[in-house]
């Protein structure tokens, strides 16, 4: 960009930071603004001994660009937190004030002021569409706080906040507290700004500044034998995987139905051998002209027989049903191929993710032990007054990245070594881990 100029009009919070970055990536620049004071609504009036704000005054602690760019100008020890606040509404000429914060005494002491609050700024008829408007929220809300999921907002962010206050709420929600927060938070109207940013409001003013965090076990108890090469992995797999071992029964199984069904085509001997005893006992007597005779007799004897058949012809079922178990056997041997081949993709890639890593914690042994001395050195330069505060917490956060590093090399090699064990087959403990 040597003969064009960026043009920036507005010298507002937007157009401010939008040349603060050009500048620091050497881009020239042209900003216009209409006031005679940079800032837009952002800036502040000394008048009669206070100081007033011209637009919004507070920002949150969640919002790290903003931080970043105090950090950035030397302004971060004149940002002060504050602990309770209160807000005021000016309804037909009286202030009405909420207060937020603060001891539990406070507020405790604080509640009649907040009830006149709610129940005087607001009309009676606006509370029932604000419990449908943030019900409605409530679902996206929920996915952010817990889960920090900010792209499932994208289903709503087609709608504006008016659209979406007045569908599911209505014209006293949108008037009473929509209009006025967002005219204060970012300085917009309703009808121009999507619903997902108040919920990302919303939530982060919800969210903790440094959210406790618990670990389970520890980083370094990896340090076993490193994984064999790729051809003892795969066979490892072959022998583990159940799917594998799932769909090569299922195919056997097919081949023997196929089998089967071609044996119909043959022609069937049929061998029957069978040995008889018939004991036939009589209750009566059979009478005759020479007298009375015993009826009862027992018969032995055996049967033999050979039966030979062929079936010329069954309206194609014999072949139809060998047709179909050699289609699925083709479909399950290209299942066990698919499978194969994605085991040993994923054994490549953990592989090359192992060697990858433990590099990495090398590397990043050897920076942290840099970054410890250089730290050491500072403190003792501080010691005898030859450096000063800001180089030492520089030294301090070169450390603390060194740290990181480390520890996400060390984390990833875990991932990994996990990985390697899913694709094998084998239980974490059978790695080392």
């Amino acid at each position: 960009m040597d003969s064009d100029r960026v043009v920036i009009i507005g010298g507002g919070c937007a157009g401010l930071s939008a040349a603060y970055t050009l500048k620091k990536k050497g881009i020239d620049f042209l900003l216009f603004e209409a006031g005679d004071v940079p800032g837009g609504r952002c800036r502040t009036v000394q008048q009669d001994g206070y100081t007033f704000s011209i637009g919004a005054g507070s920002t949150e602690p969640q919002w790290k660009t903003t931080f970043q760019y105090l950090d950035e100008l030397g302004l971060t020890e004149r940002v002060f937190s504050i602990q309770k606040q209160r807000y005021g509404f000016l309804k037909k000429g009286k202030i009405h004030t909420m207060l937020t914060g603060g001891t539990f005494p406070e507020m405790v002491k604080a509640v009649p002021e907040n009830l006149r609050f709610f129940f005087s700024c607001f009309p009676f008829r606006t509370y029932p569409q604000l419990i449908r408007v943030f019900l409605a929220l409530w679902k996206y809300m929920k996915l952010v706080d817990e889960e920090h999921q900010f792209e499932a907002l994208l289903e709503v962010s087609r709608f504006t906040t008016e659209e979406f206050v007045l569908r599911f709420g209505g014209e006293e929600a949108l008037k009473q507290l929509f209009h006025p927060f967002l005219a204060t938070m970012v300085l917009g109207r309703p009808s121009d700004i999507s619903v997902a940013h108040p919920i990302s409001l919303f939530s982060l003013m919800n969210m903790p500044i440094d959210p406790q965090v618990s670990f389970n076990g520890a980083l370094d108890f990896f340090e076993t034998h490193d994984p064999d090469d790729f051809a003892s992995c795969w066979q490892t797999a072959r022998n583990n995987r159940p799917d594998i071992e799932s769909l090569e029964t299922q195919a056997a199984m097919l081949e023997k139905d196929v089998k089967i069904a071609g044996g119909r085509y043959l022609p069937q001997i049929r061998l029957e051998l069978g040995y008889h005893d018939q004991n036939r006992d009589y209750d009566q007597m059979m009478e005759s002209f020479t007298g009375d005779l015993d009826r009862d007799q027992r018969n032995r004897y055996w049967t033999a027989g050979v039966t030979a058949s062929w079936e010329l012809f069954d309206g194609g079922r014999a072949w139809y049903s060998r047709q179909k178990s050699l289609n699925q056997i083709y479909q399950v041997r290209e299942q066990i191929t698919q499978i194969e081949l994605e085991i040993q993709e994923g054994i490549r890639k953990a592989l090359f993710s192992i060697a990858e890593a433990k590099e990495r914690i090398h590397v990043a042994g050897s920076a942290m032990r840099a970054a410890r001395e250089n730290y050491a050195m500072e403190e003792r330069r501080l010691d005898a007054g030859l450096t000063t505060i800001p180089l030492l917490l520089d030294a301090q956060i070169r450390l603390a990245r060194a740290q990181v590093n480390q520890i996400q090399a060390k984390l990833d090699y875990q991932l990994a070594r996990a990985e390697l064990g899913f694709m094998m087959g084998e239980e974490l403990s059978d790695l080392g881990i």
